[in-house]
């Protein structure tokens, strides 16, 4: 006997929750100078010359080169708005929301009515956590100017990842393509609201361009990935994330999906070398080790198994299925190992609601030769949604060895009740036409 507990092993994530989790927030943005990158270079003066080289700067993360030339633009410019806003923006990159509302103050004061003062505020807010105002300051922004790209992103990341209005969230993302079609987090943006809003063709055109206009950005074709997994189409799910992996080959969120489809789909090697590779990236995840132990036990792996169940053990010593599988693990190599009935007893300890760990339990007792808490265990595991032919099967097998025959022959029609084609039907129709004579 193989079986043993896969714990759900394919997708252990809800991928149904695909749909309103998201993978993460599109690409945070600078606040934006006021009409100075616009213009060439040529035609800029020397003050708007030192804002677009502090934007620049704060692109590359050099906050202090950014400030050093925001500073020098407002010296040759005491009203240059776009160095206030940027110094705004390096002081809440460095966590000091007071010194940015100061900034930001001065900006509206020399420039009550710019639409990108209002976007920056609504940046403020948002990172402060005042949703309410935030979404008015973006508002206000496309009330002054519609062209104000950064304020309908924003607003599309408010909408998306905070206050869980999908549909207003691709309205914006869409305003934000209208003005610029080839950026590619805009994209990926309208793509998730779409998503979120369960508009999956939809979102998957939008996530190809994403993907097209990015191509070493893994995020578009993980989501296209995990879109295909989610309605069981396991080879497009495998080839989009495979795809995530060319463009970044240690993106872990992509390997470990992979796996888990390949686990789903049998190919138990290649499950094998994707687990393989993300425990030596991070050794000590637990999870990832118990779900590698399950296919060293497809693979019929079991010295491999074990080793990796007791490596996930030492991680985590509350992972009920280690438990259990080494039980199986013992129980086939030695039916009346005390090992095999301690770790079932453990399983069944750390997780007394899971019918397969009772169910392992009774078929130790069977092995030790304890009909009595044989029958006890299995009869627990039928008790316990949801219902399952398997072990109704071993339950009428256990009636049968201890002489309940009504039991029995009632306990393999369960069985077949349940499900007229499961791996032991033949076998459970035999013996009942066998107890019948």
């Amino acid at each position: 006997m193989t079986r043993f507990c896969t714990g759900h092993l394919a997708l252990l994530v809800s991928l149904v929750a695909l749909l309103l989790v998201l993978v993460g927030p599109v690409q945070a943005l600078p606040i934006a100078q006021p009409g100075v990158s616009q213009k060439p270079v040529s035609s800029q003066s020397p003050a708007e010359r030192l804002v677009t080289q502090g934007f620049d700067a704060m692109l590359k993360g050099d906050l202090n080169s950014a400030e050093a030339a925001f500073n020098g633009a407002l010296k040759q410019d005491p009203r240059q708005t776009g160095a206030m806003l940027g110094l705004a923006e390096v002081s809440l990159r460095r966590k000091r929301p007071a010194e940015a509302e100061a900034q930001l103050k001065r900006a509206l004061a020399a420039q009550p009515e710019g639409a990108e003062v209002h976007a920056a505020y609504g940046r403020y807010y948002f990172s402060q956590g005042q949703h309410a105002r935030a979404e008015a300051a973006y508002k206000k922004a496309i009330a002054l100017d519609s062209g104000v790209f950064l304020a309908h992103m924003d607003l599309g990341e408010l909408y998306l990842n905070v206050m869980r209005k999908p549909q207003e969230a691709a309205a914006a993302y869409r305003k934000a393509v209208a003005l610029q079609s080839s950026y590619a987090p805009a994209r990926f943006g309208l793509g998730m609201a779409l998503l979120a809003s369960g508009k999956k063709p939809e979102a998957i055109t939008e996530l190809q361009q994403a993907a097209r206009l990015a191509p070493k950005d893994p995020a578009a074709p993980h989501v296209i990935g995990r879109i295909h997994a989610s309605e069981k189409r396991f080879d497009e799910a495998a080839q989009s994330l495979t795809s995530a992996l060319q463009a970044k080959s240690d993106f872990l969120p992509a390997l470990s999906d992979r796996a888990d489809i390949y686990a789903e789909m049998q190919k138990n090697s290649e499950a094998a070398a994707d687990y393989e590779q993300i425990l030596r990236v991070r050794p000590k995840d637990s999870v990832i080790r118990l779900k590698l132990g399950m296919i060293y036990q497809r693979l019929n792996r079991l010295r491999d198994a074990e080793s990796t169940y007791h490596a996930a053990l030492k991680e985590n010593p509350d992972l009920a299925p280690a438990y259990n599988n080494l039980a199986m693990i013992a129980l086939n190599s030695d039916g009346k190992s005390s090992n095999a009935l301690s770790w079932a007893q453990k399983a069944v300890e750390l997780a007394p609601k899971v019918p397969q760990f009772h169910d392992t339990l009774g078929w130790v007792h069977r092995a030790r030769g304890d009909k009595v808490k044989a029958v006890a265990a299995l009869e627990e595991a039928t008790r316990l949604p949801p219902p399952q032919a398997d072990i109704w099967y071993r339950l009428g097998v256990v009636y049968e060895e201890a002489g309940k025959k009504g039991e029995a022959l009632a306990a393999y029609k369960k069985a077949l009740a349940i499900q007229a084609n499961f791996s032991k039907s033949a076998e459970a129709k035999a013996r009942i036409v066998a107890l019948g004579k």
